[in-house]
């Protein structure tokens, strides 16, 4: 009789171990699980703000077209623009304030660089269609940054600008 309990004692101790090593892989993969989603999560958050980021800096500088439209008059600004193609980019007039900041027109590889947060975002506009019929203008701004292992990302406004704006 003893050795039937000795030998009933050996299988449970098994059949315990067993259980601890199912036990111990289930844990493992539902962590491992765990910790990828948290990384997506923090992933996807930090291109959230990224792109929180490239369109606040877009709309900066359609904020700089709206106010060259109000300051100069439809025909002054309308002669700016001038054709389909034309880009434009920022000028600083040296005392740091972006509300101080210029449109000037650029070549068509420039770009402004704004550094935040250790991330660089080029940036610049293009008139994207420039009517004399309908007396209008549609101006793109457009930005862009590294979004490290998904590559670049662009973020961009569109704005039509009216004579009876």
């Amino acid at each position: 009789m003893i050795n039937v309990t000795f030998v009933k004692l050996h299988k449970l101790k098994a059949s315990s171990l067993l259980e601890v090593l199912v036990a111990a892989t289930i844990t493992s993969v539902t962590l491992v699980s765990i910790i990828g989603v948290m990384m997506y999560s923090i992933n996807r958050t930090a291109q959230a703000r990224y792109q929180d980021q490239a369109l606040a800096l877009s709309q900066d500088m359609m904020e700089l077209f709206l106010k060259e439209r109000v300051v100069s008059g439809w025909r002054s600004f309308f002669d700016l623009m001038s054709h389909t193609g034309k880009r434009f980019c920022t000028q600083n007039l040296g005392d740091g304030d972006p509300l101080n900041d210029q449109l000037i027109e650029c070549g068509q590889d420039s770009f402004d660089e704004i550094t935040l947060d250790d991330t660089t975002f080029k940036r610049y506009a293009k008139v994207k269609d420039y009517n004399t019929v309908d007396s209008y203008v549609t101006v793109e701004v457009v930005t862009i940054w590294d979004g490290g292992k998904i590559g670049l990302r662009q973020a961009s406004l569109k704005r039509q600008f009216r004579r009876t704006d």
